[in-house]
């Protein structure tokens, strides 16, 4: 569960600074996990309805994304993950 809480942190913040950007626009939806019994996740949700986008125009969105995750803030939080995940008996987490 906390793994998932800090995606939707990580997930909602990219997101934002992407709308704010301007250059390109991707949006984000809940999907309820089986795996997790149900818990819901953010992900980003891209619908193509131009015709005219090329599959460059979906790189340029993806390293955008890439740039805006390497913001401190961002940083921090992945850190923080990457922490637990080497350690997971800090919060008592089994990794599978």
């Amino acid at each position: 569960r906390w793994i998932n809480q800090q995606v939707d942190i990580i997930s909602k913040n990219i997101q934002k600074a992407q709308r704010a950007e301007g250059k390109t626009f991707v949006s984000r939806t809940r999907v309820g996990i089986h795996q997790y019994a149900g818990q819901e996740v953010i992900y980003f949700r891209a619908i193509l309805a131009n015709p005219l986008t090329t599959p460059d125009d979906l790189v340029d969105i993806l390293e955008e994304q890439e740039e805006l995750a390497r913001h401190p803030f961002i940083q921090s939080i992945l850190n923080k993950m990457r922490d637990i995940m080497a350690h997971p008996n800090k919060l008592n987490l089994k990794v599978v």
